[in-house]
């Protein structure tokens, strides 16, 4: 699945999805306020939106993962430390950072893919997993740009929780298009 995010299609995909990352700022304040993070990184940081926010609102080291070399080196030219690499390069990273977290990445994870790179990126954090995606009670496939096999809702809270982290907080993710977040905490 990480090929089509590397290739022309994920370049599309960022270049569809340009937004005003400050409109994110006061989710990421909030999140900032109840983690006390001072370091983060998104898996899947696209050209490092998110990345910004977390920024303006005061978290001093910032990382990021990102499997498309487009994006990759746009969220480099923001300052940010990316890894051009997919979501299992977090297996290599042992409680890294305070925070980890996806925006939009894990809806699409292929379900066979899916319990592997949420572990991965729970490993990578201290204390915080941070999961902002499309919500549904229970896996749901969605046809994503006229084709199956590219994009799933599913209860991103639950299945961490059954990975044994606490659900700390939930809600609607402000400034995300029709997303919930789940911020959860290691045990």
């Amino acid at each position: 699945m990480s090929a089509l995010w590397a290739s022309h299609f994920g370049n599309s995909y960022h270049e569809r999805n340009r937004l005003d990352w400050a409109m994110r700022v006061p989710f990421w304040r909030r999140i900032a306020e109840i983690t006390g993070c001072q370091s983060a990184l998104e898996v899947g940081c696209g050209p490092g939106w998110n990345l910004l926010a977390l920024r303006k609102c005061g978290v001093r080291t910032l990382w990021g993962v990102e499997v498309n070399e487009q994006a990759t080196e746009e969220a480099r030219a923001h300052g940010f430390n990316v890894i051009h690499a997919d979501a299992l390069i977090c297996s290599y990273l042992s409680r890294t950072v305070d925070l980890t977290f996806t925006a939009g990445m894990l809806i699409h994870v292929p379900p066979a893919e899916l319990s592997e790179v949420m572990r991965v990126i729970a490993h990578a954090s201290r204390r915080y997993v941070l999961a902002v995606e499309y919500a549904a009670d229970e896996e749901t496939e969605i046809e994503y740009r006229g084709e199956m096999g590219r994009l799933w809702k599913r209860p991103f809270g639950e299945l961490y929780r059954a990975m044994g982290l606490r659900l700390g907080w939930y809600g609607a993710a402000e400034g995300f298009d029709r997303c919930d977040y789940w911020l959860m905490e290691k045990t």
